[in-house]
Formats: structure tokens, sequence, C-alpha cells
């Protein structure tokens, strides 16, 4: 779009548009019934901590550290988690939901400039979100399966630049996480919004927008574009 500040918008994908704790919690109420509230939260916390420590090594793919994070987690807390559980565990992302206001803010920010997909996820998860939970089939994609790296190294920011052969100044870069989103693409020198999903305090960086959903921040960018 003519004289719009942004030639794309970037997301962190899962977290930002895909309501991720959500989809855990969910998928866990139901394979296992007998697991308490408070012991499905701990699983969680302590699932993502090891996931954390998992990226950290030599990178392989996403759905296998799925998995092996809520394993070991459930044997940290002495949860009767199997194999095939955590298997299960992993294929669930791909119908994790999307926040409530994702889908038809997407719808407006697509007819602003284009939009791109920066997630730790596995190719086919990210497209089977995209085009069926996001409804953005056109939606550029930048999974950690396709640079073998993982968030926040800075290849999914460097593979998006010489997708789009622009600087990052022209891109604003959408996320509700500050030390693994936000921070090394700031680096990089995107253009930042923040998202407050998990209302937290703002991260002390330069923001171009701060708001408290996708839909506000729909609002800002549409004042940004001219009028005919």
């Amino acid at each position: 779009m003519a004289n719009f500040p942004y030639r794309a918008l970037s997301f962190d994908c899962f977290g930002t548009l895909i309501d991720w704790q959500q989809g855990q919690t969910d998928f866990l109420r139901q394979w296992k019934p007998e697991l308490s509230r408070q012991q499905i939260e701990s699983l969680c916390h302590q699932r993502q901590e090891i996931e954390m420590v998992l990226q950290a090594q030599p990178w392989r793919p996403y759905r296998e550290i799925l998995a092996d994070s809520l394993l070991a987690a459930a044997k940290q807390q002495g949860c009767n988690i199997s194999s095939t559980d955590s298997q299960k565990f992993a294929q669930s992302q791909r119908i994790w939901p999307a926040f409530d206001d994702t889908v038809a803010a997407l719808q407006r920010l697509a007819a602003m400039a284009k939009l791109a997909f920066l997630s730790n996820c596995d190719d086919g998860a990210l497209r089977i979100t995209a085009e069926n939970t996001l409804l953005q089939p056109s939606a550029l994609r930048i999974s950690s399966e396709s640079v073998h790296s993982y968030k926040p190294a800075s290849a999914h920011w460097q593979a998006l630049l010489r997708q789009l052969d622009c600087p990052p100044q022209q891109v604003l870069h959408i996320s509700a996480y500050h030390d693994y989103d936000l921070l090394p693409a700031h680096h990089l020198g995107f253009a930042l919004a923040f998202v407050n999903r998990n209302h937290t305090a703002a991260p002390n960086l330069p923001l171009a927008h701060q708001t408290s959903s996708l839909e506000s921040l729909a609002d800002q960018l549409e004042e940004l574009v001219p009028r005919a």
C-alpha cells in the first residue's frame, strides 16, 4: 500500500496469535482427566522450562521437543503420561485455538501490508495453522524447520528479510514476548509492536506501537493508512 510505513507485518505465532496455553491445557484436560487443574498448570510450566533447554541444544524437529519436554516434565512431577500421550500432545499443536481477536484483526491487517508468521514450530504445523486457524494461506511462513534454528536466535528474521528483500525498518514485528521475540528483532533493526497478551509490563524497547489486543493494533495501524 503506497505511503503505508510498513512493507510487511511479521508476527510471533504461538503466544501472540495462537493461544498455546489454552491449547495445551485443553489437550491435557481431555486426555488426562484425572489430573487436577493445578497439576496441569504445573506440568505445562515445567514442560516450557524443559523446552527452552532442549531448544538450546543442536536443532531437531519441534514435534520431538514438544513430546520429549512433556514426558520429562511428567516424570519429574510423577504424572502418568505415556509416550503415546506425548506424541498426541505434539500433534495437537495443529489445532490449538487462536485468541478471540486474532482472525478478524488479521483480515484487517492483511489489507494494509504483507503478513508473515515466524514460529518455532515445524513446517506442517505452521502451514495448517496459517491456513485453517488463522485463515491466511498466502502469508509468508518462517518455521524452525525451514531455518534449523529456534528463536531467540536471529535466523527467522534474517530469512524473512531475504524473502522480502527490504530493510528491517520497513517491517513491523509484532509479539507478546520480550526476550524471546522483540529483543532479537530490535537488534536487527525491525520496528516493534508489543501486544500485551500476558498482562505484563511493557518491554524497555523503542516500541512503535503498544496495545492490549490485536484488534487495538489494527485500529492504530489503520490510522496510518493514507486517505484518498
